[in-house]
């Protein structure tokens, strides 16, 4: 049946032409993948900072459970296991690897329906638009061909306790509680590593060409790690030393989103670069997700204290 919507969509896309898919991808892409990095930035460092590292929390948590499953799983792409599903060439790029369960469903749905339930009380209508975006992005990877409804749906169901968990853990996370979440979270990011290293994986050949390369998946199943590690590390360090204010000022926010986005695109990107010939495949992406998420929770946020401190410290000169 999963193959047969799949068809359907497919032949509505064809019929639509290529601007409409075009406009999907841009959602696909921006709504489930670039988007799911900068909205927790933008909480964070700006406005309100408990919801900030609530989204970074349920993210990481969640983006290392869909690790976990996919890995376990090996559910091959849609057009591997039937090849009269042609995806769209144009966001295929970041559709490599294993599809069970949505990795984009799994983003959208672990902040967006976030967001709209802490703030639910503030705008009747931040809720169904957060769920609305979620069901936008869950139908986009189907229309796209990417996955199949089975793979987006377990995304978003899977989503839900684990938004939840995140939550608690939080709340659950006094003054002395921190030490001992960052441990578990260390404990349970290596036990992962392990995981992902001695597991079996299926090794199908086409044509001679090995359909799903494990080496090549396990680059964002260590990715994943390192999100989940550098948001617990980044958190642990800005508590215990910063604990920054958000920005109060359109000066002060306009300079942080710049400041932030810069060092954080620069942890994601030129750092791993300088390290990719050094370190094998996957310990790139353990690095790049690490790196990424500390920088955004930490690093960022130590750049604003200093820079709060020599500006406090001309104006009183």
């Amino acid at each position: 049946m999963d193959m047969d919507i799949l068809l359907w969509l497919q032949e509505t896309r064809l019929f639509l032409g290529p601007v409409i898919e075009e406009i999907v991808i841009l959602i696909s892409d921006i709504g489930g993948g670039a988007l799911s990095l900068i909205l927790p930035c933008i909480f964070y460092w700006l406005s309100d900072k408990k919801t900030g590292i609530l989204l970074f929390f349920s993210f990481s948590l969640g983006n290392l459970a869909n690790a976990l499953i996919k890995m376990t799983a090996c559910v091959y792409r849609p057009w591997i296991r039937d090849a009269r599903i042609i995806p769209a060439p144009g966001g295929i790029r970041h559709a490599r690897g294993y599809s069970f369960p949505s990795g984009h469903s799994q983003a959208a749905s672990s902040e967006w329906l976030l967001l709209g339930w802490i703030r639910r009380h503030k705008a009747k209508w931040i809720l169904p638009v957060s769920i609305g975006c979620v069901f936008l992005i869950m139908f986009s990877r189907c229309y796209l061909g990417y996955h199949t409804p089975q793979d987006v749906l377990t995304g978003f169901l899977v989503s839900i306790p684990l938004t939840a968990a995140s939550v608690r853990l939080f709340n659950a996370s006094g003054k002395g509680n921190r030490m001992h979440m960052l441990a578990g979270a260390a404990a349970a990011g290596i036990l992962a590593l392990i995981y992902f290293e001695v597991k079996s994986y299926p090794m199908d050949y086409d044509s001679g060409i090995l359909r799903v390369d494990p080496e090549e998946m396990k680059l964002s199943a260590f990715e994943a790690v390192g999100y989940f590690l550098g948001v617990h590390a980044g958190w642990y360090l800005e508590e215990k030393y910063i604990r920054f204010a958000p920005a109060v000022t359109k000066r002060d926010r306009i300079f942080r989103m710049v400041t932030g986005l810069g060092g954080v695109l620069l942890a994601w990107l030129i750092i791993p670069l300088a390290l990719e010939n050094i370190l094998a495949y996957k310990w790139y992406g353990l690095t790049r997700g690490f790196m990424t998420f500390f920088t955004a929770v930490y690093i960022v946020p130590l750049i604003f204290a200093k820079w709060e401190e020599h500006k406090n410290g001309k104006s009183s000169d």
